[in-house]
């Protein structure tokens, strides 16, 4: 019986590394200000899941910052609260662009976009993030 207390630690957690999610594994961090997209690899925000940060200018998806390839492989999207975006069909910012609007889910790209975009920008809504950080002031009457 002892014997067998001492493996159930080893056994547990053989089995969580065995079934931990791809969602959370080496998914990068999503910016704390706001300003990032999270991109699916499904249709309807399902599927393998990673934030891209911004303020940015991803002229490839190859090699993203954690080391990631998004090339061809985004079919839905959601945009942060303090973030805009332009993507493009093609690497360098060329072919074919879509803007994405300030906090705004988009769970099917176009068919002209749908695992297609291969490169992107992500700017910061200055307004957005200053108003996150300004301190709440009652309202007051002169």
């Amino acid at each position: 019986m002892t014997r067998w207390m001492a493996m159930l630690p080893a056994i547990a957690l053989a089995g969580c590394a065995t079934t931990s999610s791809s969602l959370v594994r080496g998914m990068t961090a999503p910016n704390p200000s706001g300003c990032y997209i999270q991109v699916f690899d499904g249709e309807r925000l399902r599927g393998v899941a990673d934030f891209i940060n911004g303020p940015m200018r991803y002229s490839s998806l190859s090699r993203l910052p954690n080391g990631t390839d998004w090339t061809g492989r985004i079919r839905s999207i959601e945009v942060g609260p303090a973030a805009t975006a332009t993507i493009w069909t093609e690497v360098n910012q060329s072919g074919q662009s879509m803007n994405l609007l300030l906090d705004r889910r988009y769970p099917a790209l176009p068919e002209d976009f749908s695992g297609k975009v291969r490169s992107m920008e992500l700017r910061c809504e200055e307004s957005r993030l200053a108003s996150e950080h300004e301190p709440s002031s009652s309202s007051v009457t002169k």
